[in-house]
């Protein structure tokens, strides 16, 4: 009994120094929600800041205040730049809620993004699951737009990426970890989220960035995006667009027929063929019928004609792509980082000329298209008369 009273008065003696020692109040932080980097001239960075409002209190009128406020700071070096907004703000930057982190194509094109990005991948604050993006034009302009419907345009931006890749195929993923996994690669070929704003002024997220080496090299549009996101095995949902055969487009008027993407799961294998390699493809494709518009798939005689057509399509979009890749000499689909880890020593010695040799690589390539369902119990359009 004494052991324990003694242990209980040692136990109560110490709870008064339990607690935080190093507290920070939260009023004063600033959250960061996003961050965009544009060039200020010759050795200057730009920062735009979206820093959120933790209390949204209705204004005048009944109108709701804007849940955050931007800021805007320059400096020689970034880190700096980020310093400067509590003397705009009144608060300290916070970057463990940051959604995004926004850079211009101008400035995307002349530094290396590894060491442009260096005080985010040091810094124990921002989570590397944050979204890392390329913008045409300055960055500034896009945080100043208006969310549709989230809370900020930073959590707007985050959320139209994530469904662009996720439902339409139209986008790659893209974020500080991500980016960092794809630069140490051996080829160095890294994609990243590419934003624009349409004809109507909206965000859109649409096409990839294409960097070699920390530095972009090129944006490539969505159309090239969907069957390199199949080459790579990284396709979830979307859509495949059949065109319809001349003799068939006059009935209805429609140009394209459509097949809904469920599952794609592509295997490729290479060989070396003495200084070359050869490398071969296969896709299979599953998924079921969008939109009739100028065939009959009422048998298997007539399903048969529709994949066919489907698998003709599909596969000349993939060798597009491969003439991209091949064109511009960026291996997008890492055959490179996969002759490193089967033959390393051939890789050492044919990694400085790898460009001109994946250039000259044999692909072939077969995709293979199968229907689960026509979408409803007829398989015919409607507007063709039996």
């Amino acid at each position: 009994m004494k052991r324990t009273a003694t242990l209980l008065g040692v136990v109560l003696a110490l709870l008064p120094a339990a607690g935080c020692w190093d507290k920070s109040e939260l009023p004063e932080k600033g959250y960061i929600m996003g961050v965009g980097i544009d060039s200020g001239g010759p050795g200057i960075y730009r920062l735009t800041t979206e820093v959120y409002k933790p209390s949204q209190k209705a204004g005048a009128k009944g109108k709701q205040v804007e849940s955050y406020v931007n800021i805007v700071t320059e400096d020689d070096t970034l880190f700096e730049a980020i310093r400067d907004i509590s003397i705009h703000l009144g608060r300290k930057a916070q970057f463990s809620h940051m959604r995004l982190i926004m850079i211009s194509e101008p400035l995307a094109r002349e530094q290396k993004l590894g060491d442009l990005l260096d005080v985010f991948y040091r810094d124990h604050e921002p989570r590397l699951n944050a979204l890392l993006m390329i913008g045409q034009g300055d960055m500034e302009p896009y945080l100043l737009a208006k969310p549709k419907i989230e809370s900020t345009i930073s959590q707007q931006m985050a959320s139209i990426d994530r469904s662009s890749k996720r439902h339409s195929a139209k986008s790659v993923k893209g974020s500080l970890l991500s980016f960092a996994r794809q630069t140490k690669n051996p080829t160095g070929v890294a994609l990243l989220p590419y934003f624009y704003r349409d004809a109507k002024g909206d965000l859109v997220s649409s096409g990839s960035a294409v960097l070699k080496d920390g530095i972009l090299r090129d944006v490539w549009s969505s159309a090239a995006v969907e069957p390199l996101l199949m080459l790579r095995n990284e396709y979830e949902n979307g859509i495949l667009e059949v065109p319809c055969p001349e003799e068939g487009r006059g009935k209805s008027g429609k140009s394209k027929e459509t097949i809904e993407v469920t599952r794609v799961k592509t295997k490729l294998r290479f060989a070396l063929r003495g200084d070359a390699v050869s490398a071969t493809i296969r896709t299979i494709v599953q998924g079921s019928i969008g939109d009739l518009g100028c065939s009959r798939v009422e048998t298997p005689e007539e399903e048969a004609v529709f994949v066919a057509r489907a698998q003709l399509e599909l596969n000349r979009e993939m060798n597009e792509v491969i003439a991209k890749m091949k064109a511009s000499q960026l291996d997008a689909i890492g055959l490179g980082n996969r002759l490193y880890r089967k033959h390393p020593a051939i890789w050492r010695s044919w990694k400085d000329d790898w460009g001109s040799r994946f250039a000259a690589s044999t692909f072939d390539v077969q995709a293979t298209v199968d229907i689960l369902h026509t979408g409803t119990e007829i398989g015919h359009p409607n507007d063709v008369k039996k």
